[in-house]
Order: structure tokens, then C-alpha cells, then sequence
């Protein structure tokens, strides 16, 4: 049984410089001047895949008919929708790392970096499972490098976690890509071939085990929260903002062709998406790190990713809405959260002056992430609204979607705060990369103004009427934040003082069930047991002759 594949060749001169720059950036590294000027090179390696974003044309494909089994690489508008942000923040989170001075080990951090860079680009423009999967293999294990980078204890034990979970999620896509190529014989591998072979049921559900894995969904998170936040700053920025989103595009790749197919699994994880919207927020609350807060936060958006995701699978009725929805919410949480990190690693480099205004212009990115009009966010709570009009699930969505709001607008106060209680440097930062930060706050505020957003989005016009339905979850969360801090304050007693800190009491307990839960995830036999299912999982597969 043969996939068929299709086959054009529009302009692939955009797709080899895009896919070999990184590649000349690792071959600069073996020379000496390449080692002296390692980080130099780093903000340089993905501008062409932001020129072909931009401007190449549609449809561009690059076929390699003669390489291994024949592999294709296409820049369709699914691609694009992920390149453009992707290729955007390794631009500004390589620009800071050039600039910022004191990153210990630069050619080391250079050569994992661009290997993480090439997977990325890879995977974004696969147009096969082949391709696909090789570069979101070695994006992943590149990415262990960038994670253990410090040499901190706190790195190295994150760096396990993170190793022993991504083995596991390696392992299901390994095993479902050589159980497709089984089934259909040889050849160049399409993402079509999915659905037309024998068990495909096993085939997705592994499929939807190594992609939840990625995208840190409830469960399968312990990995993310540790990774993201002992990772250099600007690495941080791209895990969370960048790499974290391979789960989803790797999703509709071996999905959307099969709709009715794949229906079933709409209901499963459109819960599984809700569960990790309100997990994050409260284990985020949990903690003081705002690096930490951050790397929750991310959860948190990942987990109305999935919502959406489900929701397009449930109801295909949705699923254009829905998936166009998604892309844009890519490139708004990409930007929003390479701001977010960027300005971090400043905020902790600064004097006092320098970090009033920085935490006062940090602002924007959290707001844009709760959602307030006039923002990236709004744009991204539209779509969702916008999705959920013709759905079944509309009511109760919309109601958790309100509640999702408020969760964020809560947490990003929290980091704001946890952000202000950073302890002050004892000497200055070496360098101060203002520039990369200052244009990934620029691309995040002109965002909403670009033309960019879904077409079926209404023009963003004044109603106070329209002003009142989005600020009000928004308030909510900042009045919850203010219930928590005002119950926790002996110097500020207001009329309701006694009824917060009851309310933190109870939110205290709910927080202490948290860590346990957390700490049991974060135990070796979890891990352990992790691999045994999985294993059970395999062995029957290979008995019943899947």
C-alpha cells in the first residue's frame, strides 16, 4: 500500500538557505575564529526562514526523491503559520544571547543551540512523517544541552527529568512512525499514511502520547516546570515560546487529514486541555520564581491549545475556526512569552531605576496573555469565542473560557510580584541586551495591528459594551490577587480583610495538595513506571501483530 505524495517545486531556494544556514553555523564552529565569535552567529542562522516566511511562495516544496526513502520538505500555510513566530523569536532570543555577555561556555551553548535551531526548522517544514520526526528528535535531545548548559545541581537534576521523559515520549513516535512505514511498504512516508494503516487506533494514541508529552499537558508536565526556568534566559525563551509548540503541530500533521477518523479522541482532550489550564494556574501560584511562574504559565496556555485541538476533532463542523485559531495563538504566546523571559533576564541584571520601568512595561506581555482588548490575547479569545458560536459545547466552554481569564490575570500578577521580590544583583549584569527585548515588545504591541489575524476576526473597534464583557474576568483575577495579598498584609486591613484570608486558607490547602501531587510526579518510580506501561503498551502491539 503506497501513500501518495504530491509533488512541486515553486522557488526551493527559500527552503535550502532556510534549512543549511544553522547547518553553516555548526560548520563555523570547527574553526577557530567560528569558536572565538560563537554567539556572534547565533541571531544570524534563522533569518533566512524568516525571509521565506515572509516572502516566499505559497506552496514552496523541496523534494528529495534519491535521499534515503525519498524525503519532502513544504512550506504551506500550516508551516508558515509556525515558521514566521519560530523563526522570529530564535532571531530575538539569539540577538540577546550575543549581547548579553557573561554566558559561560559560548561555543558549547552555540553548537546545542543550532542543532535545536535545525531540528525546529525541520520539523516546520517537513513534508513527510520521515522529516517530521527526525527533526523533532533532534531538536528534543538538542535541547538537553541547552537545558543542563548552567551545570547547576538544580540543572543537572532537570536535565534527567527532562531526558528520562522525552526518551519516553521518543519512544511512542519512534514506534508509531516505524508502524506506519511497515504498513505502507516503503517509499516516501506522507502524513496521509497515517490513517491508512492497520491499528492506526494504537498508531494516534502513541502519536498522542509522545505530542501531550512535548506540549507538558497535565501528567505528563514534571519535565516542564524544571526544564524551562534553569535554562539560560534566552533559551528559556525559546523552549517555552517556540519548541513546546511542536506537540501541536505534529498533532494536526498526523490528524487533520482523517477528521471523522479521529473524532473520538475531541472529548478526551478537550478535557485534558481544561485540566491543564487550571493546573498551571494554580501550581504556578505555588510558586516564587518568576522564571518558575512562567514556565507554569505555559502549561497553562498549552493546555487551550489542546482545547482548541479537541474541540477541532469533536466537532469538524469547527475545525477551520478552530486550527486557524491555534496558528494564531502560536505566534501570540511565542511572542508574548519570549518577552516575558527576555525581560526577566534584564529585570535581574538592573538597578533599582531600570526596573521600575521595566516592570511597568512588562505589563504588556501579561496583559496580552490574560487577554485584554486591544492586544494579541483579545485576537486569540476571539477566535476561541468565535469557535465555540456553532458548538455543543458552547455554554459550558465559554464559562470555563471566563474562568481561564481570570486564572491568567491572577497568575501573571503573581509573577509581577514574584518578579519586583527578585533580589538585587551585587555587581551589574555585563551586558544589557535592550534592543532584542525592545523589538520582541514592539512585534507583541503592533501584533494586533498587522493584518495578520483570521480574517473572520470582526476589526477591532471602541464599544464600551465590548469593553465590559472582556475586562470583567480580567478584573476578576486582579481582585483575587488583591483578595490574596490584601488577606496576607497586617499593614493593609480593608473591610473584607477577614474574608480574603479565609480565602487564602482554603487556597493554601488546595496549594499543599498541589506539591504533594507535584512531588510525587517528580519521583523516580513515576518515571520508572512510566516506561513499564509503555513497555506493556509495545510488547502487546507486537503480539496481537499490530
Amino acid at each position: 500500500m503506497n501513500a501518495v505524495v504530491p509533488h512541486m517545486s515553486l522557488d526551493p531556494g527559500w527552503l535550502i538557505l532556510s534549512l543549511t544556514f544553522p547547518s553553516l553555523g555548526l560548520l563555523l564552529l570547527c574553526t577557530g575564529i567560528g569558536r572565538r565569535y560563537a554567539l556572534a552567529c547565533l541571531p544570524w542562522a534563522p533569518l533566512p526562514a524568516l525571509a521565506a516566511a515572509l516572502l516566499a511562495p505559497p506552496d514552496t516544496t523541496l523534494a528529495l526523491p534519491d535521499l534515503f526513502a525519498g524525503v519532502m520538505f513544504r512550506l504551506d500555510g500550516t508551516a508558515r503559520a509556525f515558521l514566521l513566530p519560530a523563526a522570529l523569536l530564535w532571531t530575538l532570543a539569539g540577538w540577546y544571547a550575543a549581547t548579553a555577555g557573561g554566558l559561560r561556555r559560548g561555543p558549547v551553548f552555540a553548537g546545542f543551540w543550532l542543532l535545536a535551531l535545525s531540528g525546529n526548522l525541520g520539523l516546520i517544514l517537513a513534508g513527510d512523517l520521515y522529516v517530521f520526526y527526525i527533526g523533532f528528535a533532534l531538536m528534543t535531545f538538542a535541547a538537553y544541552g541547552l537545558v543542563v548548559h548552567e551545570g547547576t545541581g538544580e540543572a543537572l537534576r532537570a536535565g534527567r527529568w527532562y531526558l528520562a521523559m522525552m526518551f519516553a515520549g521518543e519512544l511512542c513516535l519512534f514506534t508509531a512512525v516505524a508502524l506506519v512505514a511497515v504498513a505502507v511498504g516503503g517509499g516516501m512516508l506522507a502524513f496521509t499514511a497515517v490513517g491508512l494503516a492497520p491499528g492506526r487506533e494504537l498508531i494516534w494514541a502513541l502519536f498522542a502520547f509522545g505530542f501531550a508529552l512535548k506540549l507538558g499537558l497535565a501528567g505528563l508536565h514534571a519535565w516542564l516546570p524544571l526544564a524551562h526556568p534553569v535554562a539560560p534566559v534566552p533559551a528559556s525563551a525559546v523552549l517555552s515560546g517556540v519548541m513546546i509548540k511542536a506537540g501541536i503541530l505534529g498533532w494536526w500533521r498526523v490528524t487533520s487529514p482523517h477528521g471523522a477518523l479521529v473524532s473520538d479522541w475531541g472529548p478526551w482532550l478537550m478535557a485534558l486541555g481544561l485540566i491543564t489550564v487550571f493546573y498551571g494556574v494554580l501550581s504556578g501560584l505555588n510558586n516564587r520564581d518568576p522564571k518558575t511562574v512562567l514556565a507554569w504559565s505555559s502549561v497553562s496556555q498549552m493546555g487551550l491549545i489542546a482545547l482548541l485541538a479537541g474541540l477541532a476533532l469533536a466537532e469538524p463542523g469547527t475545525a477551520a475556526l478552530a486550527w486557524m485559531g491555534i496558528t494564531w495563538f502560536v505566534m501570540h504566546h511565542a511572542l508574548a512569552k519570549g518577552a516575558l523571559f527576555l525581560g526577566t533576564g534584564l529585570f535581574q541584571g538592573s538597578n533599582d531605576s531600570q526596573r521600575r520601568w521595566l516592570l511597568l512595561l512588562l505589563c504588556v506581555p501579561a496583559l496580552s496573555l490574560a487577554g485584554v482588548p486591544y492586544t494579541s490575547g483579545w485576537i486569540a479569545k476571539a477566535a476561541l469565542d468565535l469557535s465555540l458560536t456553532d458548538s455543543g459545547y458552547g455554554p459550558w466552554l465559554s464559562a470555563m473560557l471566563t474562568a481561564s481569564i481570570a486564572g491568567t490575570t491572577l497568575l501573571m500578577a503573581h509573577y509581577l510580584q514574584s518578579l519586583w521580590r527578585t533580589p538585587r544583583p551585587n555587581a551589574p549584569s555585563p551586558g544589557a541586551p535592550w534592543l532584542p527585548w525592545g523589538l520582541a515588545m514592539l512585534c507583541l504591541a503592533s501584533l494586533p495591528w498587522t493584518g495578520w489575524a483570521p480574517e473572520y476576526i470582526p476589526p477591532i473597534e471602541p464599544s464600551p459594551v465590548m469593553l465590559a464583557q472582556d475586562l470583567w474576568p480580567v478584573a476578576l483575577g486582579l481582585a483575587l490577587f488583591f483578595a490574596l495579598f490584601a488577606g496576607r498584609s497586617r499593614k493593609f486591613r480593608w473591610p473584607g480583610w477577614r474574608v480574603a484570608r479565609a480565602f487564602e486558607i482554603r487556597a493554601s490547602a488546595v496549594w499543599v495538595g498541589l506539591s504533594r501531587l507535584e512531588q510525587r510526579m517528580h519521583r523516580w518510580a513515576t518515571v520508572g513506571g512510566l516506561f513499564m506501561v509503555l513497555a506493556a503498551i509495545l510488547l502487546s502491539a507486537v503480539w496481537l501483530g499490530v
